[in-house]
């Protein structure tokens, strides 16, 4: 005991004095807490800003790499970047709080996003063995158009405008905060005519695998190679597939071939979204969209058709269930479902044109436009024709329709009473058909436990999932449960396979995928 008590003594001392020769790294007033990436040009680092009665925040550093430090050309992109993004101010762009300079070597203080970004996105749903909700994919796409939208608008105080295009979206560049916020990022390559460093001639900024035609020709580009890459990726949000291949082989592609249709990788894919990625992918920019608004307007439209609308909360909820992370709210946020218009059984018929009667006040005539009934056709005109007008006294006519007033609410009361009757009948008759029917009922609280860990059940094809006797529901399966394992069974087209799923601790979610 007595040595074993020596051991641990002798650790933590070594722990202490390794933390006494460890110098915590700073820039300036920044403690660079932890190493988040590495690209071609800088390095980023998740740090902390403190300041007084407590006050802390927590930011990104990104810093030229050393090596380049002395290279005037990369410190002047550096510099571009810097002044670029400082001047925008949009919800939907890191934001830059500070540029800075160290010991010659300059440095960026910028928003941090703690999440994903969309090729994390992509990535995890990958893995999950499930497509992207349409709408949630359209909602990213929609907010990179955005930023793009205020971006090549973007003009000086001076009211010249800079003609900026980004000239790298990618899905690295379009970062997803845990609360469902979306944002573009890295403008390190962008072009505009404040810029004092340019493109070498036959040098190509950007990612082969999203670049335009023009772009990777080193032609000069405009705000239409942005949204070329756009298309891209909405093409890969949809479907989890790039259209033209990755990297040197997306080259060939984006020159010499036509884009596969989406749907051959995904058939709920609506029309609407195939027809504006078309359009975005378009070899000749000039037979592209005009602009990101053009565009946004296209897919806002679209929206109706996959769901609807989504909002940042709806964003958040599926992205933190997609990393196995807890909702940060209590209430639950479904994704909404597909929407599908009512088919209409009758055609009304045309409208009489509204007539506007002569008045003496300058609001007159529009306030009896938007306060006059609807004129109807056939007999029920007649009828309209023959109410009083407003010239017989006003006494009258109200007495004329409390009484018929009086006798249309005794009727919807009793239709109302009627209606209850029936379907408390019917609802009963249902009922009892549905045990008489269907051996084994479908209760929400089986396989399910409160306290326990994500697990999501998923079955190709799609199956009812039984335990211990009774159906629990359809695959995919989402649900908790407690550690330890488990017996199902999958039921589909008469046939049940019985499988034994093991849920282990620790691991926040937990995925089962069976080949039935």
């Amino acid at each position: 005991m007595e040595s074993k008590s020596s051991r641990i003594v002798l650790v933590a001392l070594n722990w202490a004095m390794l933390g006494l020769f460890m110098e915590t790294q700073t820039l300036g007033k920044y403690i660079l807490k932890r190493h988040l990436a590495t690209g071609g040009m800088a390095e980023i680092w998740l740090a902390e800003q403190s300041g007084p009665g407590g006050f802390q925040r927590e930011l990104v550093i990104k810093r030229i790499l050393p090596h380049l430090a002395s290279d005037p050309d990369f410190t002047q992109m550096f510099l571009d970047e810097a002044h670029l993004v400082a001047q925008l101010n949009h919800p939907q762009i890191a934001q830059i709080f500070e540029l800075g300079q160290i010991d010659g070597h300059y440095f960026i203080a910028m928003e941090f996003l703690d999440g994903i970004d969309v090729e994390q996105l992509i990535n995890l749903a990958k893995g999950s063995g499930i497509q992207l909700p349409l709408n949630i994919a359209c909602k990213v796409i929609s907010d990179i158009l955005l930023a793009l939208d205020y971006a090549h608008e973007f003009t000086g105080k001076d009211g010249q405008p800079y003609h900026l295009v980004h000239r790298d979206i990618s899905p690295q560049n379009v970062l997803i905060s845990n609360d469902g916020v979306i944002k573009l990022v890295d403008f390190g390559v962008a072009k505009a005519v404040s810029n004092r460093s340019k493109t070498e001639p036959g040098g190509v900024k950007g990612k082969f695998a999203y670049m335009a035609p023009e772009q990777i020709q080193s032609k000069d580009v405009d705000r239409r190679a942005d949204l070329f890459a756009v298309g891209l990726l909405l093409f890969e949000t949809l479907t989890l597939s790039r259209p033209f291949g990755d990297d040197l082989q997306a080259v060939t592609g984006i020159m010499s071939l036509d884009p596969p249709d989406a749907r051959t990788f995904r058939s709920d894919i609506p029309e609407t979204l195939v027809t504006v990625i078309g359009k975005a992918l378009q070899k000749d920019r000039d037979d592209r969209y005009f602009d990101a608004n053009e565009m946004l307007r296209d897919i806002s439209n679209s929206m109706l058709s996959v769901g609807g609308m989504v909002t940042d909360r709806d964003v958040s909820a599926y992205i933190r269930r997609l990393q196995g992370l807890p909702e940060l709210r209590t209430s639950k946020t479904d994704i909404p479902t597909p929407y599908s218009p009512r088919e209409e059984t009758q055609v009304p018929g045309p409208r009489t044109p509204l007539s506007l009667t002569p008045s003496t006040g300058p609001n007159q005539a529009v306030a009896s436009q938007l306060n006059a009934t609807p004129q109807l056709t056939g007999a029920v005109n007649g009828a309209f024709a023959s109410q009083p007008t407003m010239d017989l006294p006003m006494v009258e006519e109200k007495r004329e329709k409390n009484t018929g007033l009086i006798f249309v609410m005794f009727f919807i009361a009793a239709l109302i009473v009627a209606l209850v009757i029936g379907g408390v009948v019917l609802l009963t008759q249902n009922s009892d058909e549905e045990k008489t029917s269907d051996p084994v009922a479908v209760e929400e609280k089986i396989l399910n436990h409160q306290d326990g860990l994500h697990v999501l059940l998923i079955t190709e094809p799609v199956s009812t999932l039984i335990f211990k006797g009774r159906k629990a529901g359809k695959t995919p399966f989402d649900t908790t449960l407690r550690e330890g394992s488990y017996d199902v069974t999958f039921s589909h087209d008469g046939k049940e396979i019985q499988k034994t799923i093991v849920v282990k601790p620790g691991k926040m979610i937990q995925r089962f995928k069976f080949e039935l």
